[in-house]
């Protein structure tokens, strides 16, 4: 089970740990510019040290390896394009 654009709407913390899924993909607003953006990687920095490996963290709209490789280094588990 998934809880997709996590971070938008309805798809919050709340219904994380009501549900249990076993995976969380984060909403691709994220994802753009997060090369530069400091507040987006401290937002995804935050949500991956939350996640204490029951479920994984899949980050949408990743468009470049710049974004891809810190997005990794931040602990998300996968990215999608």
């Amino acid at each position: 089970m998934a809880i997709d654009d996590f971070g938008t709407g309805a798809a919050n913390i709340s219904k994380v740990c009501n549900v249990n899924p076993h995976y969380i993909k984060l909403d691709k607003s994220y994802s753009r510019n997060l090369y530069t953006s400091k507040e987006k990687q401290r937002v995804i920095s935050m949500i991956t040290k939350f996640k204490d490996r029951k479920f994984s963290i899949v980050l949408e709209g990743i468009e470049n390896y710049q974004d891809l490789k810190l997005a990794k280094q931040l602990g998300v588990d996968y990215c999608q394009g």
